[in-house]
């Protein structure tokens, strides 16, 4: 399932969407939970269930059901998936865009299958890791791209909420730190063509004013 959003626009100053914030968006995913009880319509004992994250923590937390980790979250595809990660320049778009998030929540406890949470968890930060390293060599292009827009805005297939968190404001900052040095840039220049204009007005105005052709002497 892919669910990335594939556009990095630079949020306002303040508005950075911390890791906070994308966890708590990160509850929303909807997840497969088991329930150990009836409630109809929506769970019945032994049948997977489609719910919330939070919903489906909750019913873990009181041993009322237990969740089934997301397709993507197992040691086989994650494993692909960090090659692909090495390997290619591009960032895969086969992981959803709280994909480390979910991960963080579902791993934070034993689980009473052969899944090692641990493993899971060590996997993914491999993962988020190689992903941070390749968009941060990516910034002078992502700085050429969005340097005469209004609205700074480029398209980055594939990226996630942690990797907007962590390198957003970094990228930010980069962006507001050339637009000065460019303006400081003009603002010499333009200081020293009037500079230049002014002492050329004095040389001119300072100057006697002499004929081109010589003046007859007429006698009386």
């Amino acid at each position: 399932m892919n669910t990335a959003q594939s556009s990095l626009l630079l949020p306002a100053a303040g508005q950075d969407g911390s890791s906070f914030r994308a966890s708590f968006s990160a509850e929303e995913t909807l997840i497969q939970v088991i329930p150990d009880f009836t409630a109809s319509p929506t769970f019945m004992a032994g049948v997977p269930a489609t719910v919330p994250l939070w919903q489906a923590e909750l019913l873990q937390t009181r041993s009322l059901g237990r969740i089934v980790l997301p397709e993507w979250l197992s040691v086989d595809k994650l494993r692909p998936i960090l090659q692909q990660e090495k390997t290619q320049p591009l960032l895969t778009t086969s992981l959803p865009f709280y994909y480390y998030e979910i991960t963080r929540k579902l791993t934070n406890r034993p689980r009473h299958d052969d899944t090692n949470p641990d493993v899971l968890r060590l996997l993914v930060e491999d993962i988020f890791q190689v992903r941070v390293e390749k968009l941060r060599q990516q910034f002078p292009a992502y700085l050429a791209l969005m340097e005469d827009q209004e609205i700074p805005k480029v398209d980055v297939p594939g990226i996630a909420s942690a990797e907007l968190a962590l390198l957003g404001p970094f990228l930010l900052q980069a962006l507001g730190d050339r637009a000065l040095l460019l303006h400081q840039k003009e603002t010499t220049t333009t200081t020293k063509k009037n500079d230049s204009v002014e002492e050329g007005g004095e040389s001119i105005v300072g100057e006697p004013i002499r004929p081109k052709v010589p003046l007859r002497r007429f006698r009386r």
